[in-house]
């Protein structure tokens, strides 16, 4: 079973590492994102599956228009559909806040 939630301050190390390994040219530093985890304005969500991060999606908020700044599913987990539960959740959770517009970035 998949539990997905917001990021704690334990799993920013895990997020990125699938950032570096993903993401390799865009050298966010772990500084980086424990900031932007704090940010009111930024929401980042991991997915969990039993106790195993399996991905996690990043999305930020300006001017009621959303971007999703980026989402990744660790390799061992891909195939089974947690990518699109991810962004399902993410675009699920702009409109309950009442976002209205989602860009990529």
């Amino acid at each position: 079973m998949m539990e997905i939630q917001k990021i704690s301050p334990q799993e920013i190390n895990e997020v990125n590492a699938i950032i570096e390994k993903e993401f390799s040219y865009l050298k966010m530093p772990t500084q980086k994102l424990k900031d932007r985890s704090n940010d009111p304005n930024v929401f980042i969500f991991t997915a969990r599956i039993q106790s195993e991060l399996a991905g996690f999606i990043d999305l930020s908020i300006t001017y009621n228009i959303a971007m999703l700044n980026g989402f990744g599913v660790k390799e061992n987990f891909r195939k089974r559909g947690i990518g699109k539960k991810l962004l399902q959740f993410g675009i699920n959770f702009l409109k309950e806040i009442g976002v209205e517009q989602v860009r990529l970035l």
